[in-house]
């Protein structure tokens, strides 16, 4: 058969080109060693498959990462006291007062709430240029909407949150209110 000489024909060659470079190299040519092709593709090869795989794990580890932040919302819900009242501070100025009860990267669930409401005195004298201003907390849910006692604050609206003291106006203030209301919110007064 013609394909069996073919091979047959390859391999007596083969050995004729193995032998001829190390006796270029050993005559002191000054030609440097090059390698065969064959041993080009597989010499790299172990390399790319290392660097693949140091990618892969980058990639991995970057995404748990993420995600662990993501989910446990930068560690910032560790510095929540649930013992205490939060003031929570949003971007357009607005103040609520409550209980923060889940905090992640997204959001954050305020239950207890409270906010304040100003009312402007006008001052007795016309002369006077300024007004007082008289601020009073309002216990969240009578409402024209009639809100429910639980608000879900997208966090990018949050500027800032904080605990409360216990001894501060304004948990002085609920803890009144709680004790004037001891069933809870009455809407029709």
């Amino acid at each position: 058969m013609d394909f069996s000489s073919r091979v047959g024909q390859a391999r007596q060659q083969q050995p004729a080109v193995h032998a001829a470079a190390p006796a270029a190299v050993s005559q002191g040519s000054g030609a440097a060693h090059t390698p065969s092709r064959r041993k080009m593709v597989g010499g790299p090869r172990w390399f790319r498959i290392t660097v693949v795989a140091l990618v892969a794990c980058i990639a991995v580890l970057a995404i748990a990462i993420a995600s662990s932040f993501y989910i446990n919302g930068s560690g910032e819900s560790q510095f929540i006291s649930s013992t205490q009242y939060q003031a929570v501070f949003l971007n357009n100025g607005q103040v609520y007062f409550g209980k923060i009860k889940n905090l992640n990267g997204r959001y954050l669930n305020l239950t207890n709430i409270f906010y304040l409401s100003s009312q402007q005195a006008q001052p007795a004298s016309s002369n006077k240029a300024t007004s007082n201003n008289k601020f009073s907390l309002v216990k969240l849910g009578c409402e024209l909407h009639g809100p429910e006692d639980q608000m879900i604050l997208n966090a990018g609206q949050v500027t800032f949150w904080e605990n409360l003291r216990n001894n501060g106006q304004v948990v002085t203030a609920i803890n009144k209110w709680y004790q004037q209301n001891p069933n809870g919110l009455n809407c029709t007064t």
